[in-house]
């Protein structure tokens, strides 16, 4: 793990589309200069399969990208060497509190916008257990019924990686949940 007392200061990889590194940079260079890194994803369900809800998330006021913005999964830049599970298990555990739990990988892609450049993996959790947000990333969350994800949206700002990325993965892993508990 790079981290630093500076999160500017942290190394990223700079990478291709396809995930392949090209350079190291400072997490400072990487954002302003707009440089394709690497993120996790993870998305939390919980409730059972009829009833089940997205924990959606309202990001720090202190964040580097998207301050203040929803989010409808943890996670965030791996840090360089660190594969992907691990990372989605760090993000997890630092942003949520979670640990020990088996994430399903769920796809992955490449985004960008004017702001970002990210080739991201995309994990998901059925999870019921307790949820804490001690690392001072998380504001607040909401639990949002998965028939009512559509209209939540409408009224938020939320993270166009996340949306691009993690929305479209999800009624997939909805129907692996279910079909788990047959």
């Amino acid at each position: 793990m790079n981290k630093s007392t500076d999160p500017s200061a942290e190394l990223v990889e700079v990478v291709r589309p396809d995930g392949s590194v090209l350079d190291i940079a400072t997490r400072a260079e990487m954002r302003s200069q707009n440089l394709a890194h690497r993120s996790v994803y993870v998305v939390v369900l919980t409730g059972d399969s009829s009833t089940l809800s997205l924990v959606t998330h309202q990001r720090s006021p202190a964040k580097d990208y998207n301050p203040d913005f929803w989010d409808v999964a943890f996670g965030g830049v791996c840090d360089v060497g660190e594969e992907w599970l691990d990372a989605a298990e760090r993000e997890l555990a630092e942003e949520a509190g979670i640990s020990g739990q088996t994430l399903t990988f769920l796809g992955g892609g490449f985004y960008q916008n004017e702001d970002l450049a990210v080739v991201g993996h995309v994990y998901g959790l059925k999870y019921d257990g307790p949820i804490t947000f001690t690392d001072g990333e998380v504001q607040r969350s909401q639990r949002v019924p998965l028939q009512e994800i559509g209209e939540w949206f409408e009224n938020r700002q939320v993270c166009a990686d996340s949306m691009a990325l993690v929305i479209p993965k999800i009624p997939e892993f909805v129907k692996t949940i279910q079909g788990s508990e047959i």
